[in-house]
This record gives C-alpha cells, structure tokens and sequence, in this order.
C-alpha cells in the first residue's frame, strides 16, 4: 500500500506564499487534529500541531534521543513547571541545547511533510499578529522535505495530476532563487528552463534524488511537467 498522497491544495498555498514572498497563516484540519504554519515574509514564523506524534518529546524518541516512555512524562512536568518540552529535557539534562536545536528542526520538517500529506482542506488566513519570523525560509525547507522527508511514491502520484507552472521564466527563476538550488541541481534546473523536457531529464538521470528534485520544482510552479 503506497503512502498518502501529496494535497493539492496545501502544495498551491505554500507556492503561492514562496513565489511573493508572503505572509499567512496555512493549515489543514483532519478528523483527529490539525497541523498549521505561520509564515511571514516568505519565512516559516512558527507551527503548530494538536498530534502528539509532532510534539517535541516525541520527535526526540523518534531521533532515539530519548525512551518512548520519557517523552509524555518529560512533557507534563514542563508544563507544570511552565517551560517548553526543550527546556525540560535541558534542565533534567537529559538532552543538550544543540540536541534540543535539532529535534526542533526535525520537528518543522516532519510537521511539513506530514501537513502535505493530510486530505483535509487546506485554508489560508491572515497570520496573527506579533512574533517575528524564525529566519528558516520557507521554500528551502519545502525543498528538503521532497529531498528527504516524502515518500517517492506520493511524488510519482503528484507528477501525475501537477499544478501549473509560474506564468513567466522572470517568475519561475525567482522561485529557483527562493529555493538556493546549487550545483547539480540548479544545472538541472537550466537545462529545463532553456526548453528540455522534464521527462526526458529524469528518464536520463534515472535516479530518485532527480525524482525528488523535479517533484518539489513542480509543487512551487518553477517548471512545466512535460
């Protein structure tokens, strides 16, 4: 059984907010919770999510930081003590603050990739006032999720039914820009742009990292699948 397919309406609300540099607040509500990202001039300002899969104790016994059986336990004690799950892990020394850095990260990305794969609605709104934005650019991070965090066969389903491309080349470089493509990468992405077929391209790599490539260029609009 393959994995849940990639919404739609998630991939044309983050492109949209990558492609301007925007700023909304983006989430998608499932019958058991619901995942959102505040963005903020094209960077990722926060998320939140009510599964407890996507909580930091979690994350972090996911990464094998920590015993499964810590995490909830670690949890109810920072919130007793009104700190954040990071800081408790800290304080009980059970992680350092590079470790808890990195379980944040990780977290901001399996939240992504995860958001992408929920069927409810995606709804937009204006994001809530105060904070500032964590730095973290929003398409960067939607670039390393179809690189490490999807599975290829929920891209393969994408590429069958893709959205449509920027309007412009001036359009459709910008979003590469956005993006920090470097080296192979933005090799692959010239030779797409000065008329080579995305197909033929990937047929002749035949190998998945350019699958994954391809897969997250389609998502924001930065070429045609043909």
């Amino acid at each position: 059984m393959g994995s849940a397919p990639i919404n739609r309406g998630v991939v044309r609300l983050l492109a949209g907010l990558i492609r301007t540099s925007g700023s909304a607040q983006v989430q998608v509500g499932g019958p058991d919770g619901r995942r959102a990202f505040e963005i903020v001039a094209g960077a990722i300002r926060g998320t939140q999510s009510s599964y407890l899969e996507d909580q930091v104790g979690a994350i972090a016994a996911h990464l094998g930081l920590v015993d499964p059986g810590l995490a909830e336990p670690v949890s109810q004690v920072a919130r007793a003590a009104g700190r954040t799950t990071g800081e408790q892990l800290v304080f009980e020394t059970l992680l350092t603050p590079a470790q808890v850095a990195e379980v944040i990260r990780v977290q901001e990305l399996l939240r992504l990739a995860r958001m992408l794969q929920m069927q409810g609605n995606a709804v937009q709104s204006p994001v809530p006032r105060g904070g500032s934005a964590s730095g973290r650019d929003l398409g960067r991070t939607l670039l390393e999720v179809f690189r490490d965090r999807l599975e290829l066969d929920a891209i393969e389903e994408l590429l069958l039914s893709p959205p449509a491309p920027a309007s412009t080349r001036e359009e459709r470089d910008a979003v590469v820009f956005r993006l920090g493509l470097t080296g192979a990468e933005l090799r692959t992405y010239h030779r797409i742009a000065r008329g080579e077929s995305a197909r033929a391209v990937l047929i002749q790599s035949g190998d998945d990292a350019t699958a994954r490539l391809l897969g997250a260029l389609v998502a924001v609009g930065a070429i045609e699948w043909k």
